[in-house]
């Protein structure tokens, strides 16, 4: 248990990042509905997002290298998505604010990508798994 404690700055800075992910993922909603209320179609495919996205990131925080894998996949995806959406979304002037916020939104996803695979995250997860394995052999 006291193992799981020592986990790597990478994974923790991880962990902020994600959660920071989930907060801007359910703010977009309501920035591209503008003013009144986001449709419920779209808060639902916000909120089922966040909670998929929230499970990728406890599972990779507690040694789950596949999910890992899945979250950079993931980042790597919605970081190209930002990074073509904000030139269109400048050029509207209406949504300059959209734009600040895919601008955040994919730097947050490049700095995620950098640290989950950040050597001392991989290495604290294969750690982990072997440790894990490790117990079910002598169980």
């Amino acid at each position: 248990m006291s193992y799981r404690q020592n986990r790597p700055r990478s994974l923790h800075i991880s962990l902020a990042l994600g959660l920071l992910l989930i907060a801007l993922n359910l703010m977009e909603v309501s920035l591209l509905q503008g003013p009144g209320s986001p449709s419920s179609a779209g808060m639902l495919a916000s909120v089922i997002s966040s909670g998929i996205l929230f499970l990728l990131i406890m599972v990779t925080y507690n040694g789950g290298n596949w999910a890992r894998i899945i979250l950079v996949v993931f980042s790597i995806l919605g970081f190209l998505f930002s990074l073509i959406q904000i030139p269109n979304l400048l050029q509207e002037q209406e949504l300059p604010s959209l734009a600040l916020h895919s601008g955040t939104q994919a730097t947050a996803q490049l700095l995620l990508i950098i640290f989950l695979l950040r050597p001392a995250s991989g290495r604290w997860i294969r750690n982990e798994n072997q440790k894990e394995e490790s117990g079910h052999a002598n169980s």
